[in-house]
């Protein structure tokens, strides 16, 4: 049976108390699905594409963190659209990818869905992998 433990930076608010920012399972974070909410203030950003993919690993950036992770440790993403043209949402979202990987984008899946929570229009979860010396 593989340990698990709960991961939650010091950052995240919440008014789920039973949220789980990620679980930690062997070498792998698995991350829930982030939305763009500034940790700071508790609100949640919406704006452009762009704008909300940026927010969301920043807040991925701070859960990595905890365990000394990077955005260079995603193997594997599933980004979530809530949008009515699909073909700008798309390329949006790939230019808000290649500016925050560069050419080293992690393999990703593409949802569409009707709707997200707090009218935003991207979610983001994803899985880290941990190297081990």
């Amino acid at each position: 049976m593989v340990t698990t433990q709960i991961i939650r930076s010091r950052s995240y608010t919440s008014k789920d108390t039973s949220a789980t920012q990620a679980i930690l399972a062997g070498d792998f974070v698995y991350l829930s699905g982030v939305l763009p909410m500034d940790y700071k203030t508790n609100q949640v950003v919406v704006t452009s594409i762009s704008q909300q993919v940026e927010q969301i690993f920043s807040n991925i950036r701070i859960t990595l963190g905890t365990q000394s992770l990077r955005l260079e440790n995603l193997v594997k993403i599933t980004v979530y659209l809530a949008s009515n043209s699909i073909s700008d949402s798309i390329n949006e979202l790939h230019e808000a990818l290649k500016r925050t990987f560069g050419d080293r984008i992690p393999a990703k899946t593409i949802v569409f869905v009707d709707r997200l929570p707090e009218g935003v229009t991207v979610c983001i979860d994803g899985i880290a992998y941990i190297e081990r010396d």
